[in-house]
């Protein structure tokens, strides 16, 4: 019986002590890799239509969770690193034209499982173009727009971290220099990476 008793105090530390660690903060660091492309039209000029291509981006997410809770805060970037501005499927410009886009978001959990952890994440921010295509004025030069972020991913837990999968759409509104009116951009980042616990 003395060692049943034992048992049971060291089982109930060793909840005490899990419990504990679930409601404390945590920082994870997010590197990940993967695709861009845009579902939309960039810009109509005179009837002539100009698009992104698809082209390899990288992003970088720091986020803290909240104790007690699925959710989370994330100050997140994605970057696509230099692709070619299309008119009608041509291409007018080299592989220079990059876009940043940073945001804030909110993350929440769907499941409490440990192993695979699908969420949803969304967040408000900045998306900043940077066009070299000195063959149409209006699109060359630099822009900065406010953005929406709505995405999902799925964390697969494994013995260093996690491995992480998402889909994000980052929504927002381009108008050429003085010339037509806004069109909205959905520019789709499907990135795969790790998750690191730092403390």
């Amino acid at each position: 019986m003395r060692g049943v008793g034992v048992l049971v105090v060291l089982v109930s530390m060793l909840a005490s002590n899990t419990a504990a660690q679930e409601s404390e903060s945590r920082v994870y660091l997010m590197p990940k890799l993967g695709v861009f492309t845009s579902v939309s039209t960039l810009a109509e000029i005179d009837g002539r239509k100009f698009d992104l291509d698809s082209n390899p981006a990288i992003g970088l997410s720091v986020e803290v969770t909240i104790p007690r809770t699925r959710f989370g805060v994330r100050a997140n970037l994605a970057y696509q690193t230099g692709t070619e501005l299309l008119s009608e499927g041509d291409p007018l410009s080299d592989d220079d034209n990059t876009l940043l886009v940073v945001t804030a978001d909110l993350v929440y959990r769907l499941s409490g499982d440990t192993q695979v952890r699908p969420y949803l994440l969304g967040g408000l921010g900045a998306k900043h173009y940077e066009l070299e295509v000195p063959s149409v004025r209006v699109l060359n030069g630099s822009a900065t727009d406010f953005t929406i972020h709505a995405g999902l991913g799925v964390g697969i837990n494994v013995g260093f971290g996690a491995v992480i999968a998402e889909l994000s759409d980052y929504i927002s509104w381009f108008k050429p220099e003085d010339r037509g009116s806004s069109k909205m951009q959905n520019d789709i980042f499907g990135l795969v990476g790790i998750r690191i616990g730092l403390f």
